[in-house]
């Protein structure tokens, strides 16, 4: 009898380790070395400088070395670069006005002057799409026909 139930509890614990190897899935992405860290395709941040660049991703794609996120704050092109990436934004105005007016409650809610100050010459605004090159503008709205569906249903802004 001892025995058995010996076998049932060892057996037991054989499945349930088995078993965790399926359950605890790692649901991040990460990019240049650990640096960015894309979570559950559902945020984005850089893990060097604890700053988030997208709080909720519609749509992203990674092209060569550049990941182009399309999201609440608007359109974000980063270069993977280990040190130095270049960052160029085309920002969603209701949503840095939002920013402005609560303030930053976690690290995806930094204004684009923190942004700005963080990053230096390496971080670009634009005010509209056409001032991107044909081929990031070209993959941008790609990623905006993907996202447009999730925009609607999710967005506040």
């Amino acid at each position: 009898m001892y025995k058995f139930i010996f076998l049932l509890l060892l057996g037991g614990i054989i499945f349930s380790q088995y078993a965790l190897t399926f359950i605890n899935y790692d649901y991040n992405k990460y990019y240049t070395f650990g640096r960015y860290k894309l979570h559950a395709n559902h945020t984005f941040e850089d893990t060097w400088r604890d700053n988030g660049f997208e709080q909720h991703i519609y749509s992203y794609s990674k092209v060569g070395d550049k990941l182009y996120l399309y999201g609440e704050s608007g359109i974000t092109i980063i270069t993977m670069n280990v040190i130095n990436p270049k960052i160029i934004k085309i920002p969603n105005g209701r949503y840095y006005d939002f920013v402005q007016t609560y303030g930053k409650f976690s690290i995806y809610t930094n204004s684009l002057e923190e942004l700005s100050n963080i990053y230096g010459n390496d971080f670009i605004v634009l005010n509209r799409l056409e001032a991107l090159d044909s081929n990031d503008y070209s993959i941008v709205r790609e990623i905006i026909e993907q996202g447009k569906d999730k925009a609607k249903e999710s967005s506040l802004f």
